[in-house]
């Protein structure tokens, strides 16, 4: 009968103890005051959350400037209500972690948010992820001297999913992504 107890009780208490941690980006140095680039305190909370078998990664209000962050396997990127990822519009801070030459011969592949080779991966919340698209450009297009067609191809993507499995997008609005050497920015939901 004890044992019956015991397995009852063990049965009741499981999802319970298997269930995900939470990582508040805060907990790792992010200040989401737009000012600080928050981009290496966001990636230490996704690789403290990927360590611990995967989770939610919480980004709190506020405005969290930044450049690559690398989501990984079972990693939740929840951001809150008036949580916003800004992409730096230093491009040169941008990570290129899986190339490809596009059509016109230049190589691309940078992005603000990247998943390579990943499994479980989510990005939801009501918070906003926003590229800064024109004033990347403007600035791109001031410092670097090389003729259009060249230097686009360092545009950073806004999401880039590469070889993934089981992603998933919810809620979050994305706008403003780098814009190629034709295109306007726009905002998508």
């Amino acid at each position: 009968m004890k044992k019956h107890i015991l397995l009852l009780f063990a049965m009741f208490l499981l999802p319970f103890a298997v269930q995900a941690e939470t990582f508040n980006v805060k907990k790792y140095g992010a200040k989401g005051n737009g000012k600080k680039l928050d981009s290496p305190a966001i990636q230490k909370a996704i690789d403290a959350c990927h360590e611990a078998g995967g989770g939610t990664v919480l980004v709190p209000a506020g405005t969290y400037l930044s450049a690559t962050i690398v989501l990984k396997d079972n990693v939740n990127l929840h951001l809150e209500k008036d949580a916003l990822i800004l992409g730096t519009t230093d491009y040169k801070a941008y990570k290129n972690l899986d190339p490809f030459t596009e059509g016109l011969g230049i190589d691309v592949g940078w992005a603000l948010l990247v998943a390579v080779d990943a499994k479980n991966v989510s990005l939801t919340g009501e918070g906003s992820i926003d590229g800064q698209g024109s004033a990347l450009k403007e600035r791109h297009i001031k410092t670097d001297i090389r003729p259009e067609g060249q230097r686009w191809g360092l545009r950073p993507f806004l999401l880039r999913w590469v070889r993934c499995e089981n992603i998933r997008v919810e809620r979050v609005t994305l706008k403003y992504a780098g814009p190629g050497p034709h295109t306007t920015s726009s905002a998508a939901t």
